[in-house]
């Protein structure tokens, strides 16, 4: 899970190109960007990153040269890694019951195997019974979930963990360039 987290989107950081178009696309100066070109360079970039990022579902599809597709059983640990991407978001506005509106919204228009799919929904329905597990028992998502998870500053990763911005050891940023 260490080497997961510290991997994890790490196309977007490393390749300028990623980057760059996704920091021209969200934060750019419309009047001195051409929105065309901003849109098709965002466009590649995404592409790209699915494509090289297992966590995507979108890197299990096959396209095949007639056009046709083949869709890929994503292994369980890339499932696990695309929920935590997916309920990032949820964290991020404090409601970690966004995620599973969010999956409901947008499910049809993913494509998964059957297999992935079901893994996928019976994960996220154990999501949501231990959050109704812990909402029930009356215990504050703060002393329950978060402040472990603040608590614990995986100290594999970083050189001084309870820093107030722990700085990520020399041999895990390598492995992040690598």
């Amino acid at each position: 899970i260490v080497v997961t987290m510290a991997l994890h989107d790490r196309s977007k950081f490393l390749l300028n190109k990623e980057f760059k178009s996704y920091k021209d696309y969200f934060y750019g100066d419309e009047e001195k960007l051409n929105k065309e070109t901003v849109k098709n360079n965002f466009d590649k970039a995404w592409n790209h990153h699915q494509k090289i990022n297992k966590h995507h579902w979108q890197y299990w599809v096959l396209v095949k040269a007639d056009g046709s597709y083949q869709v890929l059983d994503m292994p369980y640990e890339n499932i696990i890694e695309m929920i935590c991407d997916w309920w990032s978001f949820s964290w991020k506005t404090g409601n970690l019951y966004d995620v599973f509106s969010w999956y409901d919204r947008n499910k049809k228009s993913m494509i998964l195997s059957d297999k992935t799919r079901s893994t996928v929904e019976m994960i996220l329905k154990k999501i949501r019974n231990k959050l109704d597990e812990l909402k029930n028992d009356k215990k504050s998502l703060s002393e329950s979930v978060l402040d472990p998870i603040r608590k614990t500053r995986c100290p594999d990763l970083f050189e001084d963990p309870e820093a107030e911005s722990p700085k990520l050891k020399p041999d895990v940023l390598q492995l992040i360039k690598n």
